[in-house]
């Protein structure tokens, strides 16, 4: 029978860990293995897994990353490199599994066998409701839309919404280990781009995992905007800025690029421009010599920048009753 590789980085994830390996021991099919990479844990989430790995010997693997704090990139390529399966999926310690999750991609996978990777639906859980969970996925069940969400800065999915067959993962490089944040939409294009291995959207099946919503604990809360701004920008230097064989590849979606920068500019870097002003203004520039913004866009957003960074009391005012956002955006 078919191994499915599971892994998991896990970091001071005790609170958590009970109710996701539960839905590990859940499911129907039975020849998994699951791989955990404990990135310096200082709480007892490692007492847990191994209490979890007594209950199923044999099927539980122990790493450790040699860094602690090294992050999930280079504990997710530890995994890849231990694992044993034919198929692999990745599970956050915090997210779900239900059931029927290995059971369905493990028989969709053999029903396909020249399908290297598969995306599922996936529902947005947040144990504090009570479902119908609304579906997490983004509407997109073709490559070329889902290229152009990735550009966008807009995953369509999330990472335990993939199964993969290992060989073809393993022909990837596995993660950039460079990214901390952005990892795995940065493995997700590089796949994209391989036109050769399109994958298959089983979106017509029932949602087989869960991604979790409220889990933000105080140390992700601290680093989330920082991340969020600052990763996005080095995956767009890597997969738009730098890359002129890539960027060729992209010339269909430039627009893409330039519509979802300016949408992360406005929802989520104006706010906080006085401590990115720095970053964001490079970055703007680097894609205004790469002809994604046009001259007008940047006169726009350095316009923005110096309002949004002015001390001036009457700027203030208007900035605070939103006309100039109103006016502008």
């Amino acid at each position: 029978m078919i191994v499915v590789s599971i892994i998991m980085p896990v970091y001071n994830r005790a609170t958590l860990l009970p109710k996701t390996l539960l839905s590990i021991s859940n499911q129907s099919y039975l020849n998994w293995e699951l791989l955990v990479i404990d990135d310096g844990s200082s709480d007892n989430s490692i007492d847990i897994i191994n209490d979890f790995s007594l209950l199923h010997p044999g099927k539980v693997i122990i790493l450790y990353s040699k860094i602690s704090r090294s992050g999930p990139s280079i504990c997710r390529n530890i995994g890849i490199n231990a694992a044993n399966g034919e198929f692999l999926i990745f599970l956050d310690s915090d997210d779900l599994l239900e059931p029927f999750c290995l059971s369905q991609r493990v028989s969709l996978m053999n029903e396909n066998i020249f399908t290297k990777w598969a995306i599922f639906n996936q529902y947005s859980w947040n144990p504090h409701l009570l479902p119908p969970y609304s579906i997490f996925n983004k509407n997109v069940a073709t490559v070329t839309e889902s290229i152009k969400y990735f550009l966008m800065l807009q995953a369509p999915w999330q990472l335990t919404a993939v199964i993969w067959r290992l060989s073809f993962l393993k022909s990837l490089g596995g993660f950039d280990e460079d990214l901390i944040y952005m990892e795995d939409p940065d493995l997700h294009i590089r796949a994209l781009f391989l036109s050769e291995f399109p994958p298959l959207f089983f979106y017509d099946y029932p949602p087989d995992s869960f991604y979790r919503l409220d889990s933000m604990d105080q140390e992700k809360s601290t680093v989330f905007y920082d991340y969020s701004i600052i990763y996005r920008f080095k995956y767009l230097e890597k997969n738009v800025i730098c890359n002129d064989s890539f960027i060729m590849s992209i010339l269909p979606h430039l627009n893409s690029v330039r519509d979802g920068f300016i949408l992360f500019f406005k929802s989520f870097i104006i706010s906080r421009i006085s401590i990115y002003h720095i970053a964001t203004k490079d970055m703007i520039l680097k894609l205004r010599k790469k002809n994604i913004l046009s001259k007008l866009d940047l006169w726009k957003l350095n316009f923005y920048i110096l309002i949004f960074r002015s001390e001036n009391r009457y700027i203030k005012i208007f900035r605070l009753k939103g006309l100039i956002y109103r006016l502008f955006i």
